[in-house]
């Protein structure tokens, strides 16, 4: 269970990583197009994609302790009924 953990902290790397790439190349972009168009994409997309993914970082966070607090008690010892 502890690679399910460890699976959701290196995918949210990944997609923090990609938005950091998307957002660098956006700006390049943004260096040359300045219209309503290119507004528009960042009203309509990044901006509302900025704000899942930063939302995605607590909310895996919490996701990856309550895992962790659940293999733990799984692991635990019981006393027999």
């Amino acid at each position: 269970m502890h690679g399910q953990h460890t699976g959701l902290q290196s995918e949210l790397a990944r997609l923090e990583d990609a938005y950091t790439v998307l957002l660098a190349r956006w700006e390049r972009a943004r260096e040359q197009w300045r219209d309503s168009t290119a507004e528009a994409i960042e009203d309509e997309y990044l901006r509302p994609l900025g704000q899942l993914v930063q939302n995605a970082i607590p909310a895996v966070g919490q996701i990856s302790d309550q895992l962790s607090r659940s293999v733990r008690a799984c692991s635990e010892p019981r006393d027999a009924f």
